[in-house]
């Protein structure tokens, strides 16, 4: 696996966008909601960015595609759909040149470091093989993950 993410290492979208708003204080900015799949709390949102440098431009000068997943962590529990939004925007913003120390952002890898901690914690929940295992991880685990364990408390309830 990968080694731990430290966040501080990324810009995050919003200094991105004050450096274009200086930049290109006659902006446009139009956001699409392209898809919505799943059931809810397990929904699928992807969203498209587009950014014109000026208001009166006739084609967009860049765009940008993100998704996001309800439940994949607090932030998506609460906001899917707005963090969606706010990475297609950092991705528009990195494909006009605006990228900071690295092309991807703080809120991307936040994703990334999110998926990393469901994978551990699901591996840690696979080898637990008694309910006492479990109860300790759950003594250590935010919500996601005590939702997870409860999951897998019922299977080995089913199990035995």
């Amino acid at each position: 696996m990968a080694g731990k993410i430290n966040l501080d290492d990324y810009e995050p979208v919003e200094q991105r966008l004050m450096r274009f708003k200086t930049d290109w204080p006659d902006y446009r900015m139009s956001s699409e909601l392209v898809s919505m799949d799943g059931p809810i709390g397990g929904t699928r949102w992807v969203v498209n960015v587009q950014i014109w440098k000026h208001k009166d431009d006739e084609a967009p000068a860049a765009n940008g595609y993100a998704f996001e997943i309800d439940g994949a962590g607090m932030t998506q529990k609460a906001a899917a759909l707005e963090t969606c939004e706010t990475s297609a925007l950092g991705r528009a913003l990195a494909n006009l040149g605006y990228v900071g120390n690295r092309r991807v952002t703080r809120e991307e890898m936040a994703k990334v470091q999110r998926f990393q901690e469901i994978e551990e914690v699901d591996k840690l929940i696979e080898s637990a093989k008694t309910v006492e295992d479990l109860r300790a991880l759950w003594s250590r685990a935010n919500t996601t993950q005590q939702t997870r364990i409860t999951e897998r408390v019922e299977a080995l309830k089913g199990e035995s």
